[in-house]
């Protein structure tokens, strides 16, 4: 995680690096930090959205209940309704 967080400051324009975070923090499952990563992919310019819908190490972001909220939000606003 430490690399990926260096290699986005050196590229800040990368929508890849926070995706893979975005992976990583599914992994641990920790949404809060996940969908954080999902929406800096967003503004730094995802070019393929549908990788959030079809890449296994993000699954479980997606089985968050917040989670279609985010995506209808066009990922970029989440609420959760209580803190684990």
């Amino acid at each position: 995680m430490e690399e990926l967080k260096r290699a986005e400051m050196a590229d800040r324009f990368d929508a890849s690096i926070p995706l893979y975070q975005a992976c990583i923090y599914s992994l641990q499952e920790k949404t809060e930090e996940g969908f954080r990563c999902i929406q800096r992919a967003i503004e730094k310019g995802l070019p393929d959205e549908s990788l959030i819908d079809t890449l296994d190490q993000l699954a479980y972001l997606r089985i968050q209940p917040s989670f279609e909220a985010f995506k209808a939000s066009g990922f970029t606003t989440f609420h959760f309704s209580e803190k684990k």
